[in-house]
């Protein structure tokens, strides 16, 4: 009587290993490789699907026996996590796959591991699941530039003080002052779709590190998952270590952009200042203090910035391992996904305040219009009128502004007459200054209106600059819609293809 050969479920062992996994080992590395099932189990069965349909396209397996894999296949597709028994004495999340697998349908599972390596499977789930949450991060940063821009559309008009070290710089508009972060932005973006392009690429059918012998089609492949691109170079397609690495990068970079704006709007909503304020619905009492209303949302968004930004310098770390190493991405699965998905949490957060809060328009006003921020203005005037050099004009009204300053006066109360002793002192010049000068020099609206070279405060040059971000972001829309529908045009595809083998 023949007996029958039992293969463990652990795998390789009774092969080239002879004893099933150590529990410690079990217990650290193998626990820590089926951490991120919940969130590659579903990319991973249509991985092996796709994997699958190659294989009998090509007529490398059976095609009986490939319609069966096919079936046990679609049922795992349709598991919820907890049905889904996940052991990490099988391994990591694509031998508990395989075991499941062939609890269903039996040894004939096998067949599914022909011309593939593990890190080939896991990697390709990683990337459908990358590719997805990366479209919803880029549609949720398209939405914070909407924002941006509508809020400049509403206060074109609304003056304020600029500022260089939290100190009154010049006179401008909240309007141009938002743009600021609106053009960061939409660089962010444009680098977010840069990025895409280079995900929306298929690593799968690479067979291993040198290809493969068998009549694998990996145009077929990449068809089948909707993607537009290749990843020609076999090694190369196995680890590609700058993805998960660029990707960190550029939702970092959007990041740190926008804490730069939500860390002003938190100044900005004190007391001291009180040009913000935010909805109740929006904000956390305190405990103790009844009196506290806590911006909270700004605060977490800039928490959320400072825990995703050391992640860049984690995944360099993890990429310029020794290539051929798994070590290079099992730490970073999940963890990126993760991420990816606060990231959008915290966009979203942060385009309802900028929504949602209220801007104190005369506060701002009152801010500027007593202000010593006309100081470039009078100084450029002397050096347009009177013919003194910058440097002097900047000494003449800086000990203004001093002389001012002792005497708790503000620099648009500056006379002519004074402003004429103090030049003749200093210059032995006398000049002809007359009072309408002077008003149109400590005009707020003046001096922002005066802002016409390109990119300036000037009204028509931020009506331009508004123009500018929204054919971006106009762009921006067609470019995820166009995207989510190739993705769905694959989704039909891919299933025309199963149903020629059910």
């Amino acid at each position: 009587m023949k007996e029958e050969k039992v293969i463990s479920s652990h795998y390789g062992e009774g092969g080239r290993l002879k004893k099933a996994a150590d529990p410690l080992l079990v217990n650290s590395a193998y626990a820590h490789d089926c951490n991120d099932a919940d969130i590659l189990l579903s990319s991973l069965a249509t991985a092996n699907i796709a994997h699958l349909l190659v294989l009998l396209k090509g007529e490398i397996i059976p095609l009986s026996e490939g319609q069966k894999i096919l079936k046990g296949l679609l049922k795992i597709k349709e598991y919820k996590q907890k049905e889904f028994v996940l052991d990490p004495a099988n391994g990591d999340i694509y031998n508990n796959f395989d075991v499941t697998l062939r609890g269903l349908i039996g040894e004939i599972s096998g067949w599914l591991h022909t011309g593939r390596p593990r890190r080939e499977a896991v990697n390709v789930s990683f990337l459908l699941e990358l590719r997805k949450q990366f479209l919803v991060t880029i549609e949720a940063s398209n939405n914070m530039l909407k924002a941006l821009i509508k809020k400049s559309e509403e206060h074109q008009h609304t003056l304020m003080p600029d500022f260089t070290y939290l100190h009154h710089a010049q006179p401008t508009s909240f309007s141009h002052y938002i743009l600021t972060f609106a053009f960061v932005l939409k660089r962010d973006l444009e680098r977010m779709i840069e990025a895409f392009q280079r995900i929306n690429t298929s690593w799968g059918e690479s067979g291993s590190v040198n290809g493969s012998s068998l009549p694998i089609d990996k145009k077929y492949f990449a068809k089948l998952l909707g993607y537009k691109n290749i990843s020609i170079h076999t090694r190369d397609a196995m680890w590609q270590p700058d993805i998960p690495l660029e990707t960190m990068g550029v939702h970092i970079s959007t990041l740190m952009n926008l804490t730069r704006f939500s860390e002003e709007l938190q100044i900005w909503s004190t007391e001291e200042f009180g040009y913000i304020s935010l909805p109740d619905s929006l904000c956390r009492a305190s405990v103790i203090m009844p009196q506290k209303k806590n911006p909270y949302p700004l605060t977490y968004f800039r928490g959320l910035t400072n825990s995703m930004t050391p992640k860049f310098s984690e995944y360099a770390a993890h990429g310029r391992i020794v290539s051929g190493n798994p070590d290079s991405r099992i730490f970073i699965y999940g963890d990126l996904l993760k991420n990816m998905k606060k990231f959008c949490g915290g966009m979203n957060l942060l385009e309802k305040v900028i929504t949602e809060m209220e801007v104190n328009v005369e506060k701002l006003r009152n801010k500027i219009t007593n202000s010593d921020a006309y100081a470039t203005d009078l100084a450029d005037f002397l050096i347009m009128t009177q013919e003194i050099n910058y440097r002097e004009a900047h000494h003449i009204i800086g000990k203004i502004n001093r002389e001012f300053i002792a005497k708790g006066r503000k620099l648009n109360s500056l006379d002519k007459t004074f402003l004429k002793k103090i030049i003749f002192n200093h210059t032995g010049k006398k000049i002809k200054i007359n009072k309408k000068d002077l008003k149109k020099i400590f005009d707020p609206r003046e001096v922002v209106m005066s802002r016409k070279s390109l990119g300036g405060a000037n009204t028509d040059q931020v009506k331009k600059m508004i123009k500018t971000l929204k054919k971006a972001s106009r762009n921006n829309n067609k470019f995820i819609k166009s995207e989510q529908k190739t993705l769905i045009e694959g989704d039909v595809f891919f299933t025309q293809e199963i149903n020629k083998y059910l």
